[in-house]
């Protein structure tokens, strides 16, 4: 490895087959806060010594430093000084006869800048918006390359191409789980030739279809015939599981023309029941209270006449133990053709993925995410579908019962997951649905 006087004295140039490989080794020398300065592919010659001593493969060389780099002073004014210079040049002579050396450059600083439309003024405008454009890119290179680096020194940067390796950091960017993205792009990177990995549109498609395989099928609730549908919903507290029951009712009377009645277990809630029974009201739907497992089949029986049960249910914390045993007696007496965990898309990794696997021991079969109009990644419905056992089933946003509750469905869902646009998921999901 050499030194190498760029941009400051202590820079280091590090070269390797791969963009990856080049940054593992900047990050095993200088740690994840090092600063790159350059990042350039050098071209190795088809033939002669120097492509049999480096294998005839294209190299990757990355400058860069321990110390943030030098930075040369900030110039002060240049398209201003350079006017004046300018407007010196017409005014030195006349200014000479009358003043002396000081009051001549006391006056020379006084005098009126030229237009920036004349013809000097203009080329300045040009060069300084040319050097704004060129400070622009170079720190969202040197962004780029620090994020880089932190990934790498997180758990390591996937051996794949450089254009991959960009995909990988955008997922990462999205919430993807690490794991789950450097699974994604290390596939693809066997399936893809390297004229595919220079063409974006194809790269794009191929992610897309990658997280589209994830989430899909999509498993919205299925009405059976010649009986009620029973489905429950359950989760933590404060997921939104009442607000998504109202929003499923609003979807299958409105739009199914189907009939739907209700029970209502979540008992404990202020307000949960006054929520409900407003509901009733508003789309003439039966509501049954139940406060134990024995009275559900009584209730069921009463609600026989219905197309679709829907079963709200008290938020239980998937730590309890008790809480959970209670939720799976319920369950057991109801016995739902379909039982929906509703997940919040703002809660954290580590307690969605806990809520997933406590209330999956009990039955869980669909997963709902709620909420995602508030959040600003949606990684983590691929983290959840990569590792649930339970089918995606519908996403929600909003607290407007008249809000779409829609279906998962799997090539909206994943631009959604790539771009980070639930608006935009909204229109090209709600025209399928």
């Amino acid at each position: 490895m050499s030194n190498t006087d760029a941009k400051t004295r202590n820079a280091k140039s590090f070269r390797g087959r791969s963009f990856a490989e080049t940054i593992q080794k900047v990050t095993a020398e200088l740690g994840k806060d090092a600063y790159i300065i350059e990042k350039r592919e050098l071209k190795q010659e088809k033939s002669g010594l120097l492509r049999g001593f480096l294998g005839g493969d294209e190299m990757v060389e990355i400058i860069a430093s321990a110390e943030k780099p030098m930075e040369a002073p900030e110039p002060q004014a240049p398209v201003n000084l350079l006017q004046k210079t300018y407007c010196r040049q017409n005014s030195a002579s006349a200014l000479s006869a009358v003043a002396s050396p000081g009051e001549r450059e006391e006056r020379l600083a006084r005098l009126p800048e030229q237009p920036s439309g004349s013809g000097l003024g203009k080329r300045l405008d040009d060069i300084d918006a040319k050097m704004a454009a060129g400070r622009e890119r170079f720190e969202s290179f040197t962004q780029e390359m620090r994020s880089l680096l932190s990934l790498q020194a997180r758990g390591g940067l996937p051996p794949v191409g450089e254009s991959l390796l960009a995909a990988y950091r955008q997922l990462v960017e999205n919430e993807v789980a690490e794991d789950v993205a450097r699974e994604m792009v290390e596939r693809l990177q066997g399936a893809f030739s390297p004229a595919e990995m220079d063409n974006p549109e194809a790269l794009r498609r191929a992610l897309r279809e990658s997280v589209s395989r994830l989430v899909s099928p999509a498993q919205p609730i299925t009405l059976r015939e010649g009986r009620p549908t029973v489905v429950a919903l359950v989760g933590p507290a404060g997921v939104g599981k009442t607000t998504t029951l109202a929003k499923l009712a609003v979807e299958f009377v409105y739009r199914r023309n189907r009939s739907v009645g209700i029970i209502n277990e979540d008992m404990r809630r202020p307000g949960a029941d006054a929520q409900l029974r407003n509901l009733g009201h508003l789309l003439s739907l039966p509501i049954r209270e139940v406060d134990n497992p024995s009275r559900v089949g009584d209730e069921l029986e009463k609600l026989k006449a219905c197309d679709l049960v829907l079963i709200d249910t008290a938020g239980r914390s998937p730590r309890s133990e008790r809480a959970l045993k209670e939720l799976s007696d319920f369950l057991e007496a109801a016995r739902p053709d379909e039982t929906h965990l509703v997940l919040s898309g703002e809660s954290s990794e580590r307690s969605v993925l806990n809520a997933v696997e406590k209330f999956g021991e009990i039955g869980v079969n669909r997963v709902i995410f709620s909420k995602l109009d508030e959040s600003a990644a949606y990684g983590l419905i691929l983290n959840v579908a990569a590792r649930a056992t339970g089918l995606l089933s519908y996403v929600t946003g909003g607290q407007e019962y008249m809000e779409n509750v829609l279906p998962a469905a799997d090539a909206p869902l994943a631009e959604m997951i790539l771009d980070g646009s639930w608006d935009e998921f909204r229109r090209e999901a709600g025209g399928r649905w």
